[in-house]
């Protein structure tokens, strides 16, 4: 099998998959548990997010109020990783998370008008800033993976494109 058509084959699973698990998501009416993370400072503080059009990246800073210690999710940071990278907001496009393993966080977006199409990311978070490292539906390059250590139960597959082939993680 030549390379552009194992390429494409690739994606068109990749583009079936981010689908169906979308519209089985949205039919069954799964929701996501939200992992926070909490300031655990004396002072009492507002976590401020900060997003930033060019990097694609979300952070936090906590500036001191009267008022008890508040919380930021790292879905919503994640989240707002993926609307800066896409250059777009939550009222355009749909953001769902599939599963944040400590600092690598993997899933799909797609229209907030329609259901169908869409693709995939996988963010990671580096000095509490979360990054999308890679996104589309297509496939993920291996050598992306593995320059951010990438933990196989985040993405179990990846394609090699020194070898031309799949690699399983």
């Amino acid at each position: 099998m030549n390379y552009t058509l194992k390429v494409v084959l690739i994606t068109i699973i990749s583009i079936v998959f981010v689908v169906a698990v979308g519209y089985m998501g949205y039919v069954l009416g799964i929701k996501k548990t939200e992992s926070t993370q909490t300031t655990s400072t004396p002072v009492a503080t507002t976590n401020i997010v900060t997003k930033t059009s060019s990097s694609a990246t979300a952070t936090i800073s906590s500036v001191p109020e009267s008022s008890p210690t508040t919380s930021v999710s790292d879905e919503n940071l994640i989240k707002q990783a993926v609307y800066d990278k896409l250059g777009t907001s939550e009222s355009d496009i749909k953001v769902e998370i599939e599963k944040i393993e400590g600092d690598y966080a993997k899933g799909y977006s797609h229209s907030a008008k329609e259901e169908a199409g869409g693709g995939f990311f996988i963010a990671v978070k580096k000095s509490g800033t979360w990054k999308v490292i890679a996104d589309g539906n297509g496939v993920i390059e291996c050598s992306v993976i593995e320059k951010y250590n990438v933990p196989s139960t985040i993405v179990g597959e990846c394609y090699d494109s020194s070898t031309g082939e799949s690699k399983t993680r």
